[in-house]
């Protein structure tokens, strides 16, 4: 009589090796998704005009410094005005002010280090951070979502409409990256080691402030479940984002010497559309929405709002609480400062731990086709952003 076979075990990855292979598929698919763009804007560099935003037939590093690239060349180049440009009316003009520092110097650094034109070294800058991003919102998800899901997630979010910007002369992928760090960071109780990541975010674009009303949403949840942990690391967060999101506008207004000048400044873009300089917080989201749609705009903002709460907010809980509460912070922060115009889904990126929210196909071929579509939609966001026409409606 044989004795019984003792029961196999099943052998799981030690989660060293586990988040190794994780990162390498990040890396993977960011790659690969940035080969396609890469297609994608040589094609598009036979395509151009003279109306084009980077001119007829550019080079790959002239169209991938295309639009607010000119202005990031500019600061690094030549820094910023002390005295403010004015328009025929007296107004502020756009300046180089609208646009942080961190960014433009950091590509000037390396384009002296590495001997390459500033171009080149911005689309590096850019790669790196973008690669980076890709790793961390992983890092970020799979902890609570699974790799599958995660990994997903990180497909929709290297091939979405907007990701050129994670390769071209914007800022956006470095602070998508420094903000996907600080959320690595809270998620994992270590708030306090995010203080100097929020700061250098904090000269990289605006938007912080978010972080501040997601700390504060912490607290406010530590309080009702009585937990003070952590409070210290969290409460210095608070202090460094809160800081840091009003510090540019005080640095803007000390170098030229007007109080309101960097808020003028950013608002002489919307002026275009609104005829005003004024910022008034949310109110531009009702011009907008009244401007499309008349009388109807208040119902139609009020639908999108029960839209995004039911269909992204909810389900991001998956990923966990801050997931959730960023998904809300940087939502609000949106709402309260930005007029919504074409820029709006770039600035979107930095929601990208709210993928979490979209249901994984379970069949390969469906997931194929998604991915599809989302990279169709990037061609189709290029040709009208960087084609053969410019205008204000095809403002990346």
């Amino acid at each position: 009589m044989t004795s019984p076979r003792p029961a196999e075990t099943v052998r799981r990855p030690a989660p060293s090796t586990r988040v190794r292979r994780l990162v390498l598929r990040c890396l993977a698919v960011f790659v690969g998704a940035r080969l396609v763009t890469s297609a994608f804007l040589l094609w598009l560099t036979t395509r151009t005009t003279s109306a084009s935003e980077a001119g007829a037939h550019p080079s790959f590093a002239g169209i991938s410094s295309a639009w607010d690239g000119a202005w990031y060349r500019r600061i690094a180049l030549h820094g910023y005005p002390t005295t403010l440009p004015l328009d025929a009316h007296g107004q502020v003009a756009q300046n180089e002010w609208a646009f942080l520092p961190a960014y433009p110097f950091l590509v000037r650094v390396v384009s002296a280090v590495t001997g390459t034109g500033w171009e080149a070294a911005a689309v590096a800058v850019s790669l790196l951070f973008g690669g980076a991003a890709a790793v961390l919102l992983g890092l970020l998800l799979a902890r609570r979502t699974g790799d599958r899901a995660a990994l997903f997630a990180v497909a929709l979010f290297c091939s979405s409409p907007v990701a050129l910007v994670l390769q071209t002369a914007y800022a956006d992928a470095m602070m998508t990256c420094l903000l996907l760090g600080v959320l690595v960071l809270v998620d994992r109780r270590r708030s306090g080691w995010a203080v100097p990541v929020v700061l250098l975010a904090a000269a990289t674009r605006p938007g912080v402030l978010a972080v501040a009303l997601l700390v504060v949403l912490r607290c406010w949840d530590r309080w009702r479940e009585r937990r003070a942990e952590g409070v210290a690391g969290e409460l210095a967060l608070l202090a460094a984002s809160t800081v840091g999101g009003l510090a540019w506008p005080v640095v803007v207004g000390l170098a030229t010497g007007r109080a309101d000048a960097y808020v003028r400044t950013e608002t002489a873009w919307r002026s275009l559309w609104t005829g005003s300089t004024d910022l008034l917080l949310f109110q531009p989201w009702f011009f907008v929405a009244q401007q499309l749609f008349g009388l109807a705009g208040v119902p139609v903002l009020a639908l999108l709002a029960v839209a995004f709460v039911v269909l992204v907010l909810r389900p991001s809980r998956r990923a966990g609480r801050v997931v959730q509460l960023w998904t809300a912070s940087y939502a609000v922060y949106l709402l309260a400062v930005f007029m919504p115009q074409t820029s709006l889904p770039r600035l979107l990126l930095p929601m990208s731990p709210a993928l979490a929210a979209a249901p994984v196909p379970r069949r390969r071929p469906m997931i194929v086709v998604v991915l599809g579509a989302s990279t169709a939609l990037q061609l189709l966001w290029l040709w009208c952003t960087y084609g053969p026409v410019k205008t204000f409606l095809t403002v990346p």
